[in-house]
């Protein structure tokens, strides 16, 4: 990272300058290798000020902070800068994250396979629940079951019309029922 210093009402000491460096080193793993850095001490009155602006190909990161030490200045600018790069680079890695998720997953070519197996990342697992005995409910009676339990969906046998049915709680906090419908 290529660091440049200016100094305005203050002379940069080479103990300034290898202290900056010494904080900055904590950033550039975050960064990528053509990164800039641009430190800015000034001191007015009795407050001393540092700024630092850091340029990358892709993002602009930068701070500023002032107390009545200049090295407290320095140590508040890196760590401001620290949690801004560590906040984008979690946000371009989820969404890297993310995307890779949906292309991987196509429906239509899963491969299933048996638990205790060596399963490649490709491939699905499918795990056996226990056993489920159809109670005969009403949808109401399951709604209060499901509430009770602590599972996404419950399989019953409809007491008004006998046929299976599935109950399920769906993302926005309500209930889907299924009912199916025979040909």
């Amino acid at each position: 990272m290529n660091i440049e210093f200016a100094g305005r009402n203050l002379e940069i000491t080479p103990a300034l300058k290898e202290f900056t460096e010494k904080k900055l080193k904590k950033i550039e793993k975050y960064l990528d290798d053509s990164a800039e850095a641009h430190v800015t001490l000034s001191i007015e009155k009795h407050r001393q000020i540092s700024e630092i602006i850091i340029k990358t190909r892709s993002l602009t990161l930068s701070g500023s902070e002032e107390t009545d030490d200049m090295y407290a200045s320095i140590g508040l600018t890196v760590n401001k800068i620290e949690k801004q790069a560590k906040r984008l680079r979690q946000k371009l890695w989820g969404k890297k994250r993310k995307t890779r998720k949906k292309q991987q997953t196509p429906y239509n070519s899963w491969n299933i396979s048996v638990p205790g197996e060596n399963i490649k990342p490709d491939e699905f697992c499918i795990i056996k629940s226990p056993h489920v005995t159809l109670k005969p409910m009403t949808v109401e009676e399951a709604a209060l079951q499901l509430g009770v339990a602590n599972e996404q969906f419950i399989v019953f046998r409809n007491s008004e019309n006998q046929k299976i049915n599935v109950l399920y709680k769906r993302k926005d906090g309500n209930l889907g029922l299924i009912e199916p419908q025979y040909d």
